[in-house]
């Protein structure tokens, strides 16, 4: 496969709501901001934690996995969100339903 996209592949981009690729992207950077809060928390656990047992390797091992995998995470749902936004002015604006279809005119009492 090529790097190429066929037209049918995106074609689903001409139906985009730039105010919905907006909320999209505010939602990701909320999440991103909600796995950063958590990445502090994380990394004291993981590194003021004494436990001696002979399971402690496995707990060290897997709170060092866990934290990498917010931290990851984070960036992602950061880099995801800043694409989003980026795009969302280049969104063809789409009617809304309330817009297109209302009538003329004063409204019936």
């Amino acid at each position: 496969m090529s790097g190429l996209s066929h037209r049918k592949d995106v074609e689903f981009l001409e139906e985009c709501n730039p105010a919905l690729v907006e909320r999209n992207a505010a939602e990701f950077r909320r999440l991103r901001d909600l796995l950063v809060q958590v990445e502090e928390p994380a990394r004291r656990a993981e590194t003021r934690t004494q436990w001696q047992s002979d399971g402690s390797h496995t707990y060290t091992s897997r709170l060092a996995e866990a934290r990498q995998l917010v931290t990851h995470m984070a960036e992602a749902y950061d880099k995801a969100a800043s694409a989003l936004h980026a795009y969302a002015p280049w969104a063809p604006p789409r009617p809304t339903t309330a817009t297109a279809s209302a009538p003329s005119g004063p409204l019936p009492h």
